[in-house]
């Protein structure tokens, strides 16, 4: 099917580049030469295209289709930027205790700390030919997770009582 695309790809970087992101070429490919077709208003594809090539009227058509394609597509993607936006500032607008943003940064404090002492010791023992290092790492392990099971679980669970909170909040709006 590539092949009946190469007269079209001056036409269609918009389209293809919007698709490349977050889908495959193939969908991409398949929807200019849907709008092919339908421009063209021949049922085959490869009659379709060379049609459009042919025709300067035919290839601004073509412009314009795809150019409400990606308008349709970017305005989607502009309503769920908009949707995440307003669930964030809602949790953001939320009076809670900094207990869970602490609790976040050890985790993440924790876990930033866990990374670099498993390198040094790696190093030790690659490196510098320290056996004892090598062994210390599953210890290291082990006590790090143990360390910060705690304040994840916290952050874990207070994220889905949050969550559970929204969603008894918003059937109460609908009702």
């Amino acid at each position: 099917m590539f092949p009946l695309l190469i007269p079209l790809l001056g036409l269609i970087p918009n389209l293809l580049h919007l698709f490349g992101a977050s889908s495959d070429t193939d969908t991409a490919a398949t929807t200019a030469v849907n709008i092919a077709t339908q421009v063209a208003g021949i049922a085959d594809p490869q009659a379709a295209i060379a049609a459009i090539a042919a025709n300067p009227q035919l290839q601004v058509q073509m412009q314009a289709q795809i150019t409400a394609q990606v308008s349709a597509i970017a305005q989607a993607n502009a309503s769920a930027i908009q949707a995440v936006n307003s669930t964030m500032v809602a949790e953001a607008a939320q009076k809670r205790g900094y207990w869970r943003d602490a609790c976040g940064w050890v985790v993440a404090g924790g876990s930033l700390l866990g990374v670099m002492a498993t390198c040094w010791l790696f190093y030790q023992g690659l490196v510098e030919q320290n056996v004892q290092a090598i062994g210390l790492i599953p210890t290291l392990t082990l006590a790090l997770t143990t360390l910060l099971a705690v304040p994840g679980s916290a952050v874990g669970i207070t994220a889905w009582h949050d969550g559970k909170t929204q969603q008894i909040q918003a059937q109460n709006q609908a009702n």
